[in-house]
């Protein structure tokens, strides 16, 4: 392959990855801007906080068929494993900083570990039970998403030295999981903080709130009554 064609396959995925699904499902079905809610983000957790589990498994799967399409399609054109690593890097930086929302999308997992399925299958199967224990147990999507990220690193070198898969897909897994999880800098924070919103947290569309957290309301200070005096005569 020319420079020219690399460079026509990062585009061409970079726009694929730009795709906002998110956004997209929130204007369509309640007229909203899901980043104006919750995270801020077009993922499937925060469209799951503001529009429900349904809309939060549809811009699930786009997102993941997003990742599938953009690892797949180099793959199918014959244009080999370094293509294919470069347009899932690419992909995702379209997700993350889509030129469509004036560069302001998600956080890329959902579309990262569809790409991985594609190249590393038996890794990418490691990072889904991996994250999904995390979440059972934590009720954090963020917690759960950034360890299935930290496990994926490992499997995949284990596979490219054992199984003789390309080292080039290293070039896709490695700078991803570093990406992605630099994308949930906010996330950390607010772990650390007991403030990050759990599984199953909600946001009222009558109010747009940028940030959803785990943090209770303050208690109102109980009223003191003045003692009632005797009567007189």
């Amino acid at each position: 392959m020319t420079p020219l064609d690399y460079a026509g396959v990062i585009a061409v995925a970079y726009l694929l990855g730009a795709l906002p699904t998110g956004y997209l499902l929130g204007r369509i079905s309640k007229g909203v801007d899901v980043r104006t809610y919750g995270s801020g983000s077009t993922g499937a957790t925060n469209v799951m906080r503001v529009l429900g589990k349904t809309a939060a498994a549809l811009v699930f799967v786009g997102d993941f068929g997003k990742g599938v399409l953009a690892v797949w399609a180099p793959a199918a054109l014959g244009l080999g494993p370094l293509a294919q690593a470069l347009a899932g890097l690419a992909m995702l930086l379209g997700h993350n900083w889509p030129v469509f929302l004036v560069f302001k999308g998600g956080r890329g997992v959902a579309s990262g570990v569809g790409g991985l399925f594609v190249v590393l299958p038996l890794a990418a199967t490691a990072v889904a039970l991996s994250a999904l224990a995390t979440m059972a147990l934590t009720r954090y999507v963020s917690l759960g998403s950034m360890v299935g990220l930290v496990v994926a690193l490992p499997c995949a070198l284990a596979t490219v030295l054992l199984s003789g898969a390309p080292v080039e897909y290293l070039v896709y897994v490695i700078p991803g999981s570093v990406l992605i999880v630099a994308r949930h800098s906010g996330n950390i924070q607010r772990l650390l903080e007991g403030t990050e919103a759990k599984l199953g947290a909600s946001v009222s569309l009558a109010n747009s709130t940028r940030q959803v957290t785990a943090t209770k309301a303050p208690k109102q200070p109980k009223r003191r009554t003045a003692p009632r005096r005797a009567p007189v005569g």
